[in-house]
């Protein structure tokens, strides 16, 4: 459960690992984010840590925004280093703000980096990525 995430990722974080790798679908921000804050706590630099994170296809469009900072957070952060579209293609049976807010799924895409372009500019994220 989530105090097994929260100690194998901060014996990680102590034993000299860097990058992590996590997802909306992984369930497993606030489990990290701790493991994040009681690693800074004991001298690792959280300018030392790459947080990746990704946003699923239901979220893509005009929440993507809301998305990443939910992501913020549940993860305790200031920012996130590197933000993904997680598998770029449109998920059938599911719905999502595309249905409605888009005439494509092409288009919505456009949208979602543009909402996190516009996360990078406000520093929120560092870097965003397909």
């Amino acid at each position: 459960g989530d105090e097994s995430i929260r100690r194998t990722t901060l014996w990680y974080l102590l034993l000299g690992g860097r990058h992590i790798d996590t997802a909306h679908l992984y369930l497993n921000h606030k489990p990290i984010g701790e493991a994040i804050r009681e690693a800074i706590e004991r001298g690792v630099p959280r300018k030392e840590i790459f947080v990746t994170t990704k946003i699923p296809p239901r979220f893509f469009g005009n929440g993507a925004g809301d998305m990443v900072k939910q992501y913020l957070e549940e993860l305790g952060l200031d920012y996130i280093d590197l933000v993904l579209m997680h598998m770029p293609t449109q998920m059938r049976p599911l719905k999502s703000s595309c249905d409605n807010d888009f005439p494509s799924f092409q288009e919505c895409r456009k949208g979602t980096w543009r909402l996190l372009s516009e996360a990078r500019s406000a520093g929120l994220v560092r870097e965003i990525g397909v």
